[in-house]
Parts: C-alpha cells; structure tokens; sequence
C-alpha cells in the first residue's frame, strides 16, 4: 500500500526526480541527434544535417564534458563541401548553412570555434578562386564578411584556450589557430602553466601526498618488464588494433573431438546468415516504429546479418543453455553502436590514430622515466604531454553514447525475435543428425522443426542473503535449445569469441581517468568510471555522482588510485598454467580424479555425469507394488544428477575462458584497467583474466616487473608460503617460519620440482594453486649461490584480519572488540573466530540448563548432533559478513550449509541454523559493544532519512559523493517520483559506509606506494606487493589505516546528514518538530573505548 505524501514533499520529490532525469534526458536526446546525424551523412543529406544542428544547443550543466555536437557537424558539412565536383551544389550548400553558422552557440566550445573558423575559411577560398556571377559574388561577399566579424569577435572565440580534439588534424588545428590570432590581431604567447595543488588544501588525508617525495624515499631498483619506448608503441598499436575489433577470439584448448570438421563449420553449413537477411529485411517492412526504422535504416541488411550471425556464434560457443536476456541486450547493442561509431569515425577521423600515437609517444616516458614517475601522477603526467601538444587532455571519442538512446530495449526485442525466426533445424536436418548420432535420442516423431533460440520469464527468487549486493535476478532469459548444444559438443568450437574492448586485458597502461572521473581507460572508446548495474539505472547513478562533484579538485585522489592499480604491469604465470592445462586437458574427463580435482577448484567434465534412464531402475514388463518408492528415488537421483551436470558445464566454461585467455596472453606485458562501484570498491574491469578472483585466477597472474628479494626477501616468501596453506594460521610468525623450514626441501622445493607426482604437499593447501606458485618461486630463489639477487616477480599478500571490524573497532575505539581483529599487539594471532565460536559454546552450556524447555531441548539437539566444542569453520562465514550486511535469513542460510557439510540430521539442520545464529550475533554483539552500537546508529540515521523519502547519501573521506540506489519510481498522475526501497536503504547503510572506509584505506595505501616505486595491488582487503617491499608497504598500510581513523569520521557524517537532510532541505518539507527529532538522531551519543589507535603500528597480525 502506498504511502500518503504531503504535498510539499511530493512537490519536491517529482522536481528531484526531474532534475536528475533532466541531465539523462539530455544525454538520450543528444545520442538520437548524434545517430540521425550519422545517418544523415551516410546518405550525404547535408539539408538534413543543418536541420536537426539549428535547434540544438548544448547543455550548459556539461561543463566539464567535451560536447562535440556542433564540431561534428561542422567537419561533416566541411568534408562534403570540399567533395563537391559541382559548383552549383557548392553555392547551394553554403547558403543553406550560412544562417546556421551566424547563429549557432560558440562560445566556450573550443570545437565548434575550430570547426566554424575551418568551415569559413574553406568558404573563402572557394569563394576567391571560382568565376561567379557579379550578383552571386555580392551576396557571398557580404554573408562572408558577416561570418568573419563574428570570428573576430574575441568574446565568442578565444585562441589561446585552443587545444586540438580527435575531431581534427594537427594541420587543422594550426590552420584555425592561425587565422584566429591573426583576424583578432593577437600576438601568440607561451602558454603559462598555472601551478595549483594535487589536491583539495581541505582534504588533510592527503596532505604527504601534494608533493613528489624526496629522492632519497623513492625505492629504486624496480627490473622493468617494458624498458625501451620502441617496445611501448609496437604495442600500443596492437592496443588501437585491438579496441577497433569488436571480436576477440581464442583457441579452445579444450577441444578434444575427433570429427574432422568444427562445430563453427556446422553452424556455417545450416546456411543461418541468409536466412537472418532475409527475415530482417522481412520484418523491418513490417515495423511500424519509425525511430527504430530510422536507426536500422543506417545498415544493410548483410551487415545487420552479419552481426547477428557472429553474436549466435559466441552464445553458442559459451555452451549454456540459459543467458540472461539484460546480458543479450547489451552485448547486441553494444556490436550494433559500436559498429556505427567506428564506420562513421573511421571515415571522418582519418587522422586519429596518428594523434593518439604522437600524445602516447609522449606519455609513455613517464613509465621509462624514474624521475617523472616520482615527480608526477599518470593523471597529471597526461595533462602536462597534452598540454604541450596542443591538445585537449580528455580526448573522449566523440558520438561515443549512442547507446544511451532509448530504442535499444526495443532493437533488443527485434534482434531477438529474427534470431528466434531464422535460427531452426529443419525436418530433414534432424533426420540427418539423428542417423548420424543416434546417441543424441532425438524425438523425431512430432518435431517438424526445431527452434534454436527463445526467449523466457522464469520466476526466480531473490534470496537477499547480502544487502550491499543486490544483483538484477534476470528473470527474463535467452534459451538454447540443449540437444542442439549436445550436437555442437560432439564436434566442438574450435575458437571461443569474446568481446574486445574493455572486457580484455590491455597490452599497454590505459588512458588516465581526468578530474570528474572522465577518460580512461581506452584509448579509442569511451566507458563510465563506475561499474555497470543494470538493475541501477533508472537512478542515473553516474549522473547522481556527477551532480554532487563540487569541483574538479574533489575525487582526484580516487582517480589517481584507479590509474595507479591500472598502471601494473601483469605477465601469466607460465608454470602453474602449464600444470593447470595438464590438469584441465588430461585429469577432468576421469571420474576418479573428483575430489582430487574439488579440492584444486577444477571441475569434473560434465560428459562423465551419467543421467541414468528409468529402464535401468524398472522393469516395465513386471511392475510391484515397491516400485512407486523406486520411481521416487529414481526421479531424485536424475534430478541431482542433471542439477550437478549443469552445474560442472558452467564451471567447465568458466575454467576454460580463462585458461585459454590466459593461453592467448601467455607472452604478453598485461594490464588492468580498474572502475568503482557507487561506493567506491575497486574492482578490475576485465571479467575474465584478472587477479581478483579464486584461487586459480589470481595463482594465473604475477607481476611483470620485478624486483630482487633483498636482505628480508627470501623470508616473507616463505612466510607467504605458509600462510596460504593455512596450516598454521593460529601460530606466530616465528612457528610458520620454523616450520618453513622444517619442510622445505621435503615439501615446498619438492612440491615445484615434481607438482604431479612428488609429495603434492601443495595440493593440501586451503590455497593451492598459490602456494605452488610461492614454491616455485622459492625453489628459484634458492638455485642462485645468493638467494637475495634473486629477480623475484610474485606478489606477497598481507590479508587484514576481519577488516570490517577492524574499521568498527576503530571507529568506537572498542579496545575488547580491536584486541580481537588484532588492532593490538599480540605474540600470537587473535582469531575472533574462534573467539565468537567459543561464546557461543558458553551459551549453549548455559541453555542446557535453561528452564525455559523449547530452548534447553534445541541445546541439547545441537549436544547431540555436535559433542565436542563447535568448530570455528562453522560460524566464520556469518562473523565474517556480518558486517558486510548479511541479513538474519542470509546468516541461516550460511549456517545451515556448514550444518549440512558436517553431516547433521537433515531434520535438525534449520532449528539449529537458526538457535547457532541467534547465538552467534548475540555473541559479537558482546565482543564488539561499541562497534554495534555505531552500527545501531548507522540504521537509525538511515530510518529517519527514509522517513523523509530520501536515499542515504554521503562523501567518503576521499571525496567520492556515494549516493544509495535502492530507490523505486511511483507515479503522482502523470508525474513520476522516486521514493528509497525501505528496508534495503537501512539494512545496506552499514556495511556500505564500511566498504567505503576499506576502500579509501586501500586507495590511500595504494598512493602512498606507489609515491615511493612500491608495486602495489589490492584485492579489496588484501594488499599485494614485492616480497622486498613488504615492510614498506606494512609500515605505510598501519600509517594509513591510523591517519583515516584519526580523522573525526562520525562526527563528519553526522554533520553532512545534518546539512544535507535539515539545513539544506526546503523549510516547507520538513516542520520544526521534524527538524528537532532528525537532529537529535543525528546526533551520535556514543561513548567511544579506550583504544589507542597507535597501537596498530605495533601490531603485526593487524594485515599479516
């Protein structure tokens, strides 16, 4: 039921809604123009161009975007000009644009001056050069003189702000430039470059950050991977080539057939393509859209089908008989824009690449430099080549957002609709494949045709386990018809398809996000620094951010710590994926080898899943009365089976995507291009390849640079060894160290001379593939008569020990609570797992007693079920996430699935999940008084902020605006509004404001390592770097954690609720009495421990 909103707040909820509508709504709009502009080129319609350029006018709140409108249009009408054989069609065409160029808006557009000084000039040229009649020359004249007077006007154009765009050539823009200073009479001078600080003087967190360091802190000695300027530009014209190509293929290393012919060349033999043409051309007759008319009018149809035909050849090479339908969307508008963008660029921008590679050239000294890495940041090293060259900084492609335009859900539905008409087996093409695989059991009977591909809504539950993480349930899916999948599996794909762009490594360091997050990462396309959410988009999540950056001072840290992580260079770790490939190729298709491989992460091969058939279970011929128990087993054991089936075909995809990524890449210099979610949390953009991930991705990857291991090098390698075992994590460092060598050359060096068929020490590890990789690397480090020369390039780990409440505990300084996740000095690790576990037990030994029978008889279940003390893997996973939001349900859950793993009566598993979860954040609660009490208020500021129908919204300590999403539109007769998803905005708040504190203490870390030539990577909260920078970057990562936390972080979240809900909100939609109760909400009365913060310091278990 709705609730009654007062008029005043609905007032201002439908003008809130509008005014961030406003901003997408102009971006749609500006995509729709700049699509009708393509087209109208394509068919050299310049009237049409004219037409749709006089009523535009660029959005004034896009300051800080390059709008390039009215610079494209100019070029267009420039280029057709100048193609013109006919002299009349010449006269024509400058009449026709000589009232546009008199009165369109130039002013504070550096592109649209160029293009109109270029355009004129052209104009005058012609005019001089042609014979014309005494009339004509007249009226050319006088419309000349009248568009020169505007040139000379030094209000509308101002020369020495001129930097050159993609939309021009070096020769242009010195054309422009010329004829600008000379018709304004100005005198060139050198441009001065303003000195201004990094950051913003207010953000005292950076303040050791403004300046380069001193060389004598500046950690030389870094073995580069790419070390010459010759090496850098070969492959950054691999990288332009490989962002032209909207497919990226691999070789399937997978592909064990023994058919001469490839599951690519079956698909190419059911003569699919000209079927898609014709049933394109069909339907496209029958459509009754005229913007979606107008869109596909810009193709052909072979070309359409040609798209069209390669995107059914990558979904059915991903063999899943299920793809979310938003995922189809995007991927086939994604091809189709792109297509448009890169014929139509191409065809204008002849120039591009030639100004890319003369600004890369440039850039890339900054990589080969030492000096210039200390001196500067990539951000600012990028502005400075720009500047010198003359050219804008944020050379955004234009006509890059064609697929804002609202028509793609539309051109979704087409697509799919001629994919599901065209892509059939006819009757006689499944009498063939049936005498050809009889194995296959096609029901031929009743089928005159099979149907490929459609579309489905399956109902799905949304099982909120984490409230920080809500996923689009994709209700909505694309089905592959699977005896058709199990065709193709017969002969399998020789190649995998991918797409290009962002969703593949880069070969060189990625173009550098600029202030308000514009640029980067690609070089010749443009993506949003935010991650992608569809379920988020009707709250315009990059505008919301966009409206709340005061300045271009505020973010610059964030930026900077995203081009940092980008800037690491990664090689694939060539001998674990060997083994890998081993394994994958030779062990998966043995049944035997399961828990064998479950244990590595590698799935079985679904083709060794039997489904057995019922014949196998019954006799039909003689049927008792047991069968009826025999057909229900019978049904339960097939549907485990096909559920388990399915499940190892995903994983079997999953592993082979990377591995022959991973394959494909096995020379290459790598690097990882990073964006933010809407709280500011890192993650690699590349879905594939990345060491973000499980064991085996990030055992793929190490460092590509390297560094010698140093006097202390060689022992942090052994550490790391250890800890990824896991066998010891209760121990100090001293017993892992000691133990480190009582096993080394029986266990770790064995382990990297014969992984396979020594002792498989390694394999026992709860991170194996890791730990085979430290192995190696110590097993290399000690074949050199000196250990400490060694060029070691894997990265050593230090992991923060529950780091969300490591950061509560900070907050309240709760000293109980910080000597559990080891913000204290301790001789032996805390383990607040196994101090919750041991709560938990006091507990149940107390309720065993309880007079109260319902519960004494749950204890003495669980007494029953579990004797002894209960083993701390049991409850780690729900006091791990608590603090990350796991809902009260989602804790269940989690529970229950260890219950099950510990084989517990099915009976008794959901009573027990829910008494051990009741146990378990009563416990932490105990543990941690004033961190829940921080979290308390947390959630009751969120309730209030609701109230008010507003999202929960705050600035992290690095400037990043976070603005919540859990918002859902309602209407008010015609106008919409949005109002906050209730439960969602208060449930996520907390661990939301914590992921943003752990994300700026990496991003802090990040830049301090990399001020002083520390390779720095991060896995959210766990920081990479070299096994001899480790103390370097310990040091800098307590540092950080201390400044972060001595800063007054409640009190400024207060104050920023209490401005931007109370003094900054209309006085008519919140009374005095409102007003009073939101500030006394606001108003944090929590009595902070007796925690020294500089303890930490002095805690190595703290990251360890």
């Amino acid at each position: 039921m709705k609730k009654v909103i007062s008029q005043n707040l609905l007032k201002q909820l439908v003008y809130r809604h509008k005014l961030c509508s406003k901003y997408y709504m102009k971006d749609v709009e500006k995509a729709k123009l700049e699509t009708l502009i393509i087209g109208s080129y394509i068919n050299n319609d310049y009237l049409s161009i004219i037409q749709f350029l006089l009523p535009y006018k660029p959005n004034i709140d896009d300051i800080n975007k390059t709008n390039y409108i009215h610079g494209i249009g100019l070029s267009i009408l420039r280029k057709l000009f100048n193609e013109m054989n006919n002299e009349r069609d010449k006269l024509k065409l400058f009449f026709n644009s000589v009232n546009f160029l008199k009165t369109f808006s130039i002013e504070n557009n550096v592109e649209s001056q160029l293009g109109f000084l270029l355009l004129v000039h052209d104009f005058q040229n012609w005019y001089e050069s042609k014979e014309l009649s005494c009339t004509e020359k007249i009226q050319l004249k006088d419309e000349l003189q009248e568009l020169w007077k505007r040139a000379q006007s030094k209000k509308l154009i101002k020369p020495y702000l001129f930097n050159t765009t993609r939309i021009y050539s070096k020769e242009d823009f010195e054309i422009a430039s010329n004829i600008a200073f000379k018709i304004q009479n100005l005198t060139r001078k050198p441009k001065i470059e303003k000195i201004e600080s990094r950051y913003n003087r207010n953000l005292t967190l950076v303040d050791s950050l403004q300046y380069p360091v001193d060389e004598s802190n500046y950690i030389l000695g870094m073995e580069k991977a790419i070390n010459s300027k010759k090496q850098f530009m070969s492959l950054f014209k691999k990288q332009l080539i490989n962002e032209q190509e909207t497919y990226f293929k691999t070789q399937n290393i997978f592909r064990t057939s023994t058919e001469k012919i490839t599951a690519e060349e079956i698909i190419d033999g059911l003569d699919w393509l000209p079927k898609i043409e014709k049933t394109f051309s069909d339907c496209l007759k029958n459509l009754d859209d005229s913007e979606v008319v107008t869109f596909l009018s810009l193709f052909k149809a072979n070309e359409i089908s040609e798209i069209l035909h390669k995107e059914i050849m990558k979904l059915l090479s991903y063999g899943q008989n299920m793809v979310n339908y938003g995922y189809f969307e995007k991927s086939i508008i994604k091809m189709i824009f792109q297509r448009i963008q890169k014929d139509f660029m191409n065809d204008l921008l002849k120039h591009d690449d030639e100004m890319l590679i003369q600004v890369f050239d440039k850039y890339v000294d900054f990589f080969l430099n030492d000096n210039l890495r200390r001196l500067f940041r990539p951000r600012e090293y990028w502005i400075k080549v720009c500047n010198d060259l003359k050219v804008n900084p944020d050379i955004s492609l234009p006509f890059s957002d064609l697929n804002l335009w609202t028509i793609r859900s539309k051109l979704a539905i087409f697509f799919s609709n001629i994919i599901s008409k065209s892509c059939k087996l006819t009757n006689d093409q499944l009498i063939e494949i049936a005498k050809r695989h009889p194995e296959l059991s096609l029901n031929l009977k009743y089928t005159k045709e099979l149907k490929i591909f459609s579309v489905k809504s399956i109902a799905k539950v949304e099982n909120e386990i984490f409230y920080d993480e809500f996923i689009d349930p994709g209700s909505k899916f694309f089905i592959i018809d699977g005896k058709f999948l199990e065709y193709l599996n017969i002969y399998q794909f020789k190649e995998l398809f991918f797409y290009s762009g962002v969703e593949m490594p880069m070969l060189t360091p990625p173009r550098p996000y600029l202030d308000y997050g514009k640029g980067g990462p690609l070089y010749t396309l443009n993506s949003s620094i935010l991650k992608d959410k569809k379920i988020f988009l009707n709250v315009h999540l990059e505008k919301q951010m966009e409206i709340r950056l005061k300045n271009k001072y505020q973010g610059r840290p964030i930026w900077d710590a995203l081009n940092e992580l980008g800037c690491v260079p990664w090689k694939i770790n060539k001998p674990v994926l060997e083994i890998m490939t081993k394994l994958f190729t030779e062990f998966t298709s043995n049944i035997n080898n399961e828990i064998f491989l479950e244990n590595l992460g590698f799935p079985m091969n679904p083709n060794v899943i039997v489904i057995p058939k019922i014949n196998d279970f019954i006799n039909h011929n003689k049927i008792s009365s047991d069968d009826k128990s025999k057909f229900r087993e019978f049904f339960k054991m097939k549907q485990l089976l096909e559920n388990k089936k399915t499940k190892m075909n995903s994983l079997t995809y999953w592993m082979l995507y990377r591995l022959s990524i991973a394959h494909y890449f096995e020379d290459s210099i790598l690097y990882f291009p990073h964006n933010i979610d809407f709280r500011g949390r890192v993650y690699p953009i590349s879905p594939y390849l990345s060491h973000m991930g499980d064991d085996v991705s990030r055992s793929l990857l190490i460092f590509a640079n390297g560094r010698k291991l140093g006097p202390n090098g060689l022992r942090w390698l052994k550490l790391h060894c250890i800890n990824l075992t896991g066998f010891l994590k209760k121990e100090s460092i001293e017993t892992r160290l000691e133990y480190a060598e009582k096993v080394l050359d029986d266990k770790i060096r064995d382990s990297a001379r014969d992984p396979l068929n020594g002792s498989r020490w390694w394999m026992e590890s709860e991170e194996p593939w890791q730990t085979l990789t430290a192995c190696i690397e110590i097993n290399n480090a000690l074949m050199l008569d000196d250990p400490s020369e060694f060029i070691s390039c894997m990265p050593v780990h230090q992991d923060g020990s529950c780091n969300g409440l490591q950061h509560y505990a900070a907050l309240g300084r709760d000293k109980d609570g910080g000597g559990e996740v080891n913000l204290l000095p301790a001789e032996k690790p805390a383990d607040i797992y196994s101090v919750v576990a041991m709560r938990v037990d006091s507990k149940r030994e107390k309720d065993e007693k309880s007079n109260d029978n319902s519960i004494r008889d749950i204890a003495l279940i669980l007494r029953n079920e579990i004797p002894d003390k209960l083993p701390r893997k049991l409850l780690k996973q729900t006091i791990m996430t608590t603090v990350y939001g796991v809902t009260e349900y989602g804790a269940v859950l989690q529970i229950a699935k260890q219950l099950k793993n510990l084989r517990i009566n099915d009976n008794n598993v959901g009573i027990l999940a829910n008494y051990l979860k009741n146990q378990t954040l009563a416990s932490l609660s105990e543990a941690f008084k004033t961190s829940m009490e921080i979290k308390e208020w947390f959630r009751k500021c969120a309730e209030q902020i609701t109230r008010m129908n507003r999202s929960v919204e705050w600035v992290t300590p690095l400037g990043l605006p976070v603005y919540q999403p859990y918002m859902k539109i309602e209407l008010d007769g015609i106008d919409e509004y949005q109002v906050p998803i209730k439960s969602k905005q208060i449930n996520a708040f907390p661990p939301n404001y914590i992921h943003s504190l752990d994300s700026t203490h990496m991003m802090l870390t990040a830049l301090n390592c990399t001020a002083k030539n520390v390779e720095f990577a991060a896995v959210h909260d766990c920081f990479w770097t070299h096994a001899g920078t480790v103390e370097e970057m310990n040091k800098i990562t307590r540092d950080e954690f201390i400044k972060l936390h001595n800063e007054p972080l409640i009190e400024n979240l207060a104050n920023h609720f209490k401005k931007t809900y109370v003094y900054d909100n209309p006085k008519d939609e919140i009374d005095t009495k409102r007003q009073k109760l939101l500030l006394e909400v606001f108003n944090p009365k929590i009595e902070k421990g007796q925690l020294d913060i500089n303890e930490i310091r002095n805690s190595v278990y703290f990251f360890s």
